[in-house]
């Protein structure tokens, strides 16, 4: 039996398995049949055809360094679950706009050029796992935000957004200024990687339980998760 190594996560859609592999950044589609042969040989993985020979499967994906017999070192194949989103911001507009203090535009410049020299100089599965620990340590606080302070430091963060960001830059370093931001504040959301196929694309989003922070509930509808930070 293989485990799914640490630096892959997966999801199944429309009966094809991608893989996304934090090491090299790329992502990896499986067909239907590929994917299905995998079922007897993966713990847990989510699809399963008896018929299919999936040895070509098995090693193909450890040449990748995608799958490892050794259990401390790899994690079971079952896909994420996450939270239904119904709720955004946009619902939530006050009838007046915060007041932008220094510390607002101190800390959005600060979160902009973090995220913007750590996706160009940091490997990203280290930036994905700095994410990641800093979450964990807040969930052990067991403290929780009051969703009317986060709506004012996200219209805050998008009133300064013209500062640092132009209209073509990507969701990935959006979402990561936009962590970095809520951070200084003792506001961690779920960091959410999703795909859609023919023809793929991938996307990621911030939430908080139901509640997108950086999209609208009928966009992120359409995708399947992969990963959550």
């Amino acid at each position: 039996m293989y485990f799914l190594a640490e630096h892959a996560h997966l999801c199944v859609r429309n009966g094809e398995a991608i893989v996304l592999d934090l090491q090299s950044g790329r992502y990896l589609g499986l067909a239907a049949v590929q994917a299905g042969s995998l079922g007897r040989y993966v713990r847990e993985w989510p699809l399963c055809d008896l018929a299919s020979d999936g040895t070509p499967a098995v090693q193909m994906l450890l040449a990748r360094g995608l799958l490892t017999r050794d259990a401390a070192r790899g994690k079971t194949a079952r896909p994420i679950s996450v939270p239904r989103a119904t709720q955004y911001f946009g619902d939530w507009l006050p009838l007046r706009p915060p007041s932008i203090q220094f510390h607002h535009v101190a800390n959005f410049l600060a979160a902009a050029s973090l995220a913007a020299a750590a996706l160009r100089f940091i490997p990203f599965r280290v930036v994905v796992a700095h994410v990641r620990r800093r979450r964990m340590a807040r969930a052990s606080t067991g403290n929780e935000p009051e969703m009317s302070a986060v709506i004012a430091l996200l219209l805050t963060f998008e009133r300064l957004r013209p500062l640092a960001f132009g209209r073509k830059d990507t969701c990935l370093l959006h979402t990561l200024a936009l962590a970095e931001f809520l951070a200084r504040y003792h506001v961690y959301p779920d960091w959410i990687f999703g795909i859609r196929t023919g023809p793929f694309a991938a996307h990621c989003w911030l939430q908080m339980h139901d509640f997108v922070l950086t999209d609208t509930p009928f966009n992120v509808e359409g995708l399947t998760p992969i990963m959550m930070v």
